[in-house]
């Protein structure tokens, strides 16, 4: 009789943690769709005009089951933000030795030049989120330029390691000029009234121009020369 009570003791602790392990499994594959609908709205519509309404719309879930994921829209936001800090992490770790450092600053700000629709756009969700959320975007301005300087670090000993970038500067330093000069394209391109275009221009220049060594400096003005033509290329 004892020996039937435990038995069936176990079958019930087995099925409760199925139960909440699949439960969980349940909400983290919710919690990503419903983020994948969140970024494709604030792509379209920008942050203050996403809705709950509407994401629940498109998954045809109810605000119910929303609210079993993120309590709140700022919640949301939040998680969002979060989100691509981590795709950016990743992204920036996977850097090849075989990629030349002025190559891939200037392939990663390409589309502020190329896609001048898509810059203001993006531009426009940093302005309404430092507007309508200061203190998300507080926060999230906060680990960029964390984790903006672990990779700024990386990134220029990659540099001096090609020859590009001058062996002498002060990687300490650098690292965090050179972090803040990128990190801050989008509030100097709205408060000095330039160009996103322009303004990426004038940053990257300033930051090549102070690390680079001869070698980097030409490489720099005949890939800047060859974008330019490129660039009119598409224009046209």
């Amino acid at each position: 009789m004892f020996c039937c009570f435990f038995v069936v003791c176990i079958l019930k602790s087995i099925t409760f943690a199925s139960f909440f392990k699949n439960n969980e499994v349940g909400i983290i594959e919710l919690k990503n769709r419903i983020l994948k609908v969140a970024i494709d709205m604030i792509k379209i519509y920008g942050i203050k005009r996403m809705r709950i309404d509407d994401i629940c719309q498109e998954l045809q879930i109810s605000k119910k089951t929303f609210y079993t994921v993120f309590q709140t829209k700022n919640e949301l936001i939040a998680s969002i933000l979060q989100s691509i800090r981590k795709e950016k992490i990743y992204s920036k770790k996977s850097i090849s030795e075989d990629i030349n450092a002025i190559d891939y600053i200037l392939s990663n700000v390409g589309f502020l030049r190329h896609k001048p629709m898509e810059a203001k756009r993006f531009m426009q969700i940093h302005l309404d989120l430092e507007r309508y959320y200061p203190d998300i975007y507080l926060k999230h301005k906060q680990e960029l330029e964390k984790n903006a300087q672990t990779f700024m670090e990386t990134f220029i000993g990659l540099g001096i390691k090609q020859g590009v970038f001058r062996e002498e500067i002060d990687v300490e330093f650098m690292k965090i000029l050179t972090a803040d000069i990128f990190g801050d394209i989008f509030p100097y391109s709205q408060r000095y009234k330039l160009p996103i275009s322009q303004t990426a221009d004038n940053c990257i220049d300033s930051v090549f121009r102070l690390i680079c060594t001869d070698k980097g400096l030409a490489y720099y003005q005949m890939q800047k020369t060859n974008q330019n033509i490129n660039c009119k290329k598409i224009k046209g």
